[in-house]
């Protein structure tokens, strides 16, 4: 009941385009060292870019949701999130890409771990976490 909520597709994504940007990146510093026979300025900018796509695919692939008897722990792309059981009001699938959480002080939060693009795994998921909701706070689950 308690396990961690992860995107199938997303990992399976963020792997296959990790190994894209190196190849990528490795031909491309192979291919200028032959041509210039050292490496200029314009590589090292290139794999400073790399880096950070690196950095992006790679917390991208990491989005994830820890649930436990006291709350969720949420990690979407850019920020963490921690919440209280009682916090959360609704869990909602939506036409957004991944769940939404309406919480009591009226924001919205993104689940991006479970995500409309994982399909049928995707909503039963999106059930699972709107059944501890349920079960751990006050919601109103839509």
């Amino acid at each position: 009941m308690y396990r961690r909520f992860r995107p199938r597709s997303t990992v399976i994504v963020a792997i296959i385009v990790s190994i894209l940007l190196l190849s990528w990146e490795l031909f491309l510093l192979w291919v200028i060292f032959l041509r210039e026979g050292d490496l200029p300025y314009n590589a090292g900018t290139w794999a400073l870019v790399v880096l950070i796509g690196l950095v992006l695919v790679y917390r991208h692939g990491t989005v994830r949701a820890d649930v436990s008897e006291s709350g969720i722990m949420i990690r979407n792309l850019f920020r963490n999130h921690e919440l209280e059981w009682p916090q959360i009001i609704a869990v909602r699938m939506g036409e957004h890409p991944w769940v939404q959480l309406d919480i009591s002080d009226g924001t919205t939060i993104a689940v991006m771990a479970i995500q409309r693009a994982d399909g049928e795994r995707g909503k039963t998921e999106a059930k699972r976490l709107a059944t501890l909701v349920h079960q751990h706070g006050t919601a109103l689950d839509r």
